[in-house]
């Protein structure tokens, strides 16, 4: 049982980190949004372990890994628009240059 235990340690301190990195732009911001992240499955885990009347450790975890998954999905959204973002900005900027070299 105490096996368990290691694997619950090990995974609050990589999960949020993980998450993390899927969201922030630079590595101080990746600090504290892990922070917030870990803070915030604490939170809610034991919140949704009392009412649920599980244990805490395990949900904690589970609550953590949800958040990882919705991070990965904020993180490819965010890149997503980034790059439509630049695809747009680089067309303005191929236009200006055609239209400046016409003149």
């Amino acid at each position: 049982m105490q096996i368990m235990g290691v694997i619950l340690v090990a995974a609050m301190l990589v999960v949020p980190v993980a998450a993390a990195t899927q969201i922030s732009r630079s590595f101080s911001e990746s600090l504290l949004v892990s922070v917030v992240l870990a803070e915030l499955a604490v939170t809610l885990g034991i919140g949704v372990s009392y009412y649920g009347g599980a244990t805490a450790g395990g949900v904690i975890v589970l609550v953590a890994v949800a958040i990882y998954v919705i991070a990965v999905v904020a993180g490819k959204l965010q890149t997503a628009l980034g790059e439509e973002r630049h695809a747009e900005v680089d067309s303005i900027g191929a236009a200006e240059t055609d239209g400046g070299s016409a003149d």
